[in-house]
């Protein structure tokens, strides 16, 4: 599977999910991801070995991912691309 940040993706729930941040951390890529539609609907997601997207439910791996994902972006940037997908929907 190919998905890179701004990408949107469905999910089984039928909602789309904009692709915010995507971290490789040993080998597993994770995706912070926000609904399209209410930005408050938000996941981190990895990407098993058969390809499947899996919600991260371990509170010590979501605390992982959320570090190395705070420490990899400007809130600014968050905002900015927030912004963008807010003027797309309309």
């Amino acid at each position: 599977m190919n998905i890179e940040e701004l990408d949107t993706i469905t999910l089984d729930d039928g909602n789309d999910y904009f692709v915010v941040k995507k971290i490789n951390d040993g080998g597993i890529n994770y995706y912070y991801i926000s609904n399209e539609n209410d930005y408050t609907d938000i996941k981190l997601l990895y990407e098993d070995n058969d390809n499947t997207l899996t919600e991260v439910e371990d509170r010590e791996t979501i605390r992982k991912i959320i570090s190395l994902i705070a420490s990899s972006v400007d809130s600014k940037e968050i905002i900015k691309l927030l912004e963008q997908k807010s003027e797309e929907a309309e």
